[in-house]
């Protein structure tokens, strides 16, 4: 069970200079609130585009997206003594106006009581329509937004919420400016906006990196994600995959309003480890019970149409055009989508499988890693020729995962993050973890440590 949906509420932001999911020639890497296991890439109702990421610890998903409305430089800060601005102290640029001053003040030079602030800065949206701008202040504030006073709460009080509305145009850019004191006692500032494309947040720069958390609050720890629409709404659903005897995947159904709702849970089998999505299917491996077990969207609902169990330990699995690839002990099985047999490939010794187009031809294609290398079987052979990737033992003999982006074959190690293609090429990178696509890159999940980077 889910024990808690929320919206997508950030709690921090992580900037970074450019989204770096997004944007696989950035160098930039964020720290995530958790360790994280998985992420896919996923479109929020309102259209805004990024990546789910599974918190296993934490037993949540949050929503990472890029910024591409906010502000457009630096704020400028100015802090005084008094609470009307009357002897100036200090001037500072700051990337955002949330501060939980608590007992203390802004900076060196400023009293921790009786101050005052001023914020004045640039913001440009992409996207035209009414924005709503909040303020979270102890005590008083006043808000200006392109001229036009937005909040005037200019008056001793505890940490409280005011907004006000306005009218913004795609490709503009707008001045505001907020004010602030401080009387005594506790002392909080915040800016927040939302609107088309935006969920409420931290206002913050274009290029910077939200992270949402949580967006769901889980019973059981996810270990893998996929995206789907389950109850033809035309939204991408969310599936989780939780491990366990039995494990469940859960659905978690994405409402316009940017709020998920459960759609409840189906069982997985037994000791589930991985999942595979395309367009209308979801499948499992269960490695304790050796099941291939398919699913597809009935009446609204993920439901269970078939399963297989295999007489060998099972390894990997991945999605073909009109079936499967399944990874034994020994050999590679190629299944229908009714999970009868088609074809066998021999892999003594295989240890991790991946597929996809190696070729250039659009057609998925397979890759077996083993102690020997990464073997290639191709889609338009019917997987019988086979093709040995020259020089690539290093990055396949201990590989825990797989996975074939733009003709070349990529692994993960203990000792790293390994690129091989057909012309023998080896690269590493140091820092092992998980391999995730985003929208026109790779990155990487350094799991234990909740750490995200491009892929080099």
């Amino acid at each position: 069970m889910i024990r808690r949906i929320t919206s997508l509420l950030p709690s921090f932001l992580a900037v970074a200079a450019i989204f770096l999911a997004l944007l696989p020639s950035a160098k930039a890497q964020t720290t995530l609130r958790g360790s994280t296991t998985d992420a896919v890439l996923w479109t929020a109702p309102d259209g805004v585009r990024g990546l789910v990421v599974a918190l296993f610890e934490e037993a949540r998903i949050d929503f990472l997206f890029p910024q591409t409305q906010g502000l457009t430089g630096p704020i400028r800060g100015e802090y005084f003594e008094g609470v009307n601005f009357d002897t100036h102290k200090l001037d500072r640029r700051e990337i955002r106006i949330d501060f939980a001053y608590g007992g203390g003040g802004p900076g060196e030079g400023v009293p921790n009581d009786n101050f005052s602030a001023r914020w004045s800065g640039q913001i440009r949206v992409e996207r035209t329509g009414e924005y709503t701008f909040y303020t979270q202040t102890d005590d008083g504030v006043r808000l200006t937004v392109d001229g036009k006073m937005l909040v005037d709460r200019w008056q001793d009080m505890g940490t409280t919420e005011f907004s006000g509305k306005i009218n913004l145009q795609s490709g503009r850019t707008y001045d505001f400016k907020m004010e602030y004191y401080e009387r005594g006692g506790g002392a909080e500032a915040r800016l927040l906006w939302s609107g088309p494309g935006t969920p409420k947040q931290v206002l913050r720069p274009i290029g910077a990196v939200a992270q949402t958390g949580p967006a769901a609050d889980l019973e059981d720890k996810p270990l893998r994600l996929g995206v789907m629409d389950v109850n033809a709404d035309r939204r991408a659903d969310v599936l989780v995959l939780s491990s366990g005897f039995p494990g469940k995947i859960t659905t978690l159904l994405a409402k316009q309003d940017g709020f998920f709702e459960e759609g409840g849970s189906v069982s997985a089998g037994n000791d589930p480890g991985i999942l595979v999505v395309s367009e209308g299917r979801a499948a499992v491996l269960a490695r304790q019970s050796r099941q291939i077990i398919v699913f597809k969207p009935v009446q609204g609902k993920l439901t269970q149409v078939n399963a297989r169990k295999l007489d060998q330990k099972l390894r990997g699995l991945e999605n073909l055009e009109n079936g499967f690839a399944v990874l034994g002990e020994k050999s590679v099985l190629i299944l229908g989508e009714d999970l009868a047999d088609r074809s066998t490939i021999s892999a003594e010794g295989a240890i991790a499988l991946a597929t996809g187009d190696l070729d250039g031809d659009g057609r998925a294609d397979i890759a077996v890693l083993s102690s020997s290398g990464a073997t290639a079987y191709y889609a338009k052979d019917n997987y019988q020729k086979s093709e040995l990737f020259p020089g690539t033992k290093p990055g396949s003999d201990q590989a825990t995962q797989a996975l074939i982006y733009q003709r070349k074959i990529y692994s993960s190690t203990p000792a790293g993050i390994f690129q091989m293609d057909r012309e023998g090429a080896l690269n590493r990178s140091d820092a092992p973890g998980r391999i995730v696509r985003g929208e026109s890159g790779l990155f990487v999940l350094e799991t234990g440590r909740g750490q995200i980077r491009p892929m080099p």
